[in-house]
């Protein structure tokens, strides 16, 4: 990045001289902890590509006998490594952090400020500033987050069965739902709290629709009876 003082990639500052001088041996060690590390990584889905061009561009120094650059490069491969793997964990953070934010969003809690921390987490990922991604995310609040829905579900699915209850005593058929409502608390108990609250909502409206139906129903009843 412009104004940066180290690269991004393998983490080597700017103002760092070229080793001088350096023997075989060195340059061998650093070189073999280089590809142990990328050959680990890359196993795991993780993206090395950078250690691996440093790591053929540290072979081709030791070929030429420019133990001092293979020295370098072999160093610079193993931060690279070191940078991609924690880059590959802090985008998993952030995809989570996205999850958990939408999920929240979709059951009607206010995210505003979480979902602007993430993006300001984001934006830290893209210069490699991970310990500022690292603070922003803790920011987010996740967890207080995770405790809004539960409470706000709890609510809901209580709220929720008090209208089947009421629809039931007025002697409407609830059945429907009461299987919504069923739907709604294995998709919270889940995590799934978007499918939750389509299935509370959906309980509700049936529920009401039943109360509706049922008195109709006994409306028409009572005028059968008194034209009688």
């Amino acid at each position: 990045m412009e104004g940066a003082d180290a690269c991004p990639a393998c983490g080597t500052h700017v103002s760092q001289a070229p080793t001088g001088r350096a023997g075989a041996g060195q340059s061998r060690v650093a070189l073999d902890a280089a590809r142990r590390a990328q050959a680990a990584e890359g196993a795991k889905g993780v993206d090395v590509a950078v250690a691996k061009r440093l790591i053929e561009a540290a072979e081709r120094a030791e070929a030429a006998g420019e133990f001092g650059k293979a020295l370098d490069y072999g160093r610079a491969a193993k931060r690279a490594v070191e940078i991609a793997r924690l880059r590959a964990r802090i985008e998993s953070d952030l995809a989570r952090a996205e999850i958990q934010i939408t999920a929240a969003r979709e059951a009607g809690i206010d995210t505003l400020a979480s979902e602007r921390n993430l993006e300001l987490a984001r934006k830290a990922a893209y210069e490699g500033a991970f310990e500022d991604v690292e603070n922003l995310l803790a920011r987010t609040s996740l967890k207080a987050l995770e405790g809004r829905q539960e409470r706000h579900f709890k609510s809901l699915l209580e709220r929720a069965a008090e209208r089947i209850a009421h629809a039931k005593e007025r002697g409407g058929d609830v059945s429907r739902a009461e299987e919504a409502h069923a739907n709604a608390r294995k998709a919270a108990s889940m995590g799934s709290y978007g499918e939750a609250r389509r299935h509370t909502d959906s309980a509700v409206d049936l529920a009401e629709n039943a109360r509706r139906y049922s008195r109709a129903e006994a409306f028409l009843v009572t005028i059968q009876a008194e034209a009688e």
